[in-house]
């Protein structure tokens, strides 16, 4: 189980670093408030984190202010710290009351975990059900971590790629068309 000092551990170097490797994306900035808002509403009580799939997964709930996890996630992994790192993205939409077209917030937030895994993995990374959508989301990461671009628009061929291996990915296919709106924690 996820415990909430092993969140904060997690979400407050993720905060660092994504705070030392800023972008934007379309209008939405990657920044370290990402991470920090969910941290403060775990903390806070707001947010709950539960256990719940199996198999590494996790997800968040808008309607719930829940991020479910696997227990077999394991936080002193670096790879799982980023997967934590992903939901808290969704989080922060919802923290936001945001509306957002679904692949445009899943792109952020694979944008956002690949960035945080760059910063802390090291060796091989192969996700076999979606390596089309880390092969994107990592372009964009590399691109922001070497500080050779940070600003990208739908129409940059980067996106473009993004978007689509999301839409192409059976987990998402169904929403490709989908809008989330979120009514705050």
């Amino acid at each position: 189980m996820v415990s909430q000092s092993d969140a904060q551990s997690v979400l407050m170097n993720a905060s660092s670093i994504l705070a030392a490797n800023m972008c934007t994306i379309d209008s939405y900035q990657i920044n370290g408030g990402l991470t920090a808002y969910p941290l403060y509403e775990i903390l806070s009580g707001k947010i709950k984190i539960k256990e719940g799939k199996s198999g590494g997964d996790a997800s968040y709930s808008g309607k719930k202010n829940t991020i479910t996890v696997s227990s077999k996630l394991n936080l002193s992994d670096p790879g799982d710290q980023a997967l934590f790192v992903h939901e808290c993205v969704h989080a922060a939409f919802d923290i936001g009351q945001t509306t957002v077209k679904a692949m445009l917030e899943e792109a952020i937030a694979y944008v956002a975990q690949c960035i945080y895994m760059l910063q802390t993995t090291t060796g091989p990374m192969t996700f076999p059900q979606g390596q089309k959508i880390f092969d994107a989301a990592f372009v964009i990461a590399r691109a922001v971590n070497s500080q050779s671009k940070n600003v990208f628009t739908l129409g940059d061929q980067e996106m473009i790629d993004l978007i689509g291996a999301l839409k192409s990915n059976p987990v998402y296919k169904s929403r490709a068309n989908a809008t989330n709106k979120y009514d705050g924690v």
